[in-house]
């Protein structure tokens, strides 16, 4: 029977194993790079009576990612 190198292995006798954990260290010991998204919107209600007395339209200007950050995957332990 050959294995192949990083398969799921059976526990050992008297432990308890779970084949989605990966190495031993404690819970956020390792931090990645944050992430950063800033956005931005701005926007102008403009009352027209001149169509009736309660038409108004909006003028809207939105911007995503401002900063222009890139925003990487957590490390992979």
């Amino acid at each position: 029977m050959q294995r192949v190198s990083g398969a799921a292995q059976p526990a050992p006798g008297g432990t308890v194993y779970c084949a989605n954990l990966l190495g031993n260290s404690g819970r956020n010991s390792f931090y990645g790079p944050g992430l950063t998204t800033v956005d931005f919107s701005i926007f102008k209600n403009t009352h027209v009576p001149k169509i009736s007395e309660t038409f108004s339209i909006q003028f809207r200007a939105e911007f995503f990612n401002i900063l222009n950050h890139t925003n990487l995957l957590r490390p992979i332990s």
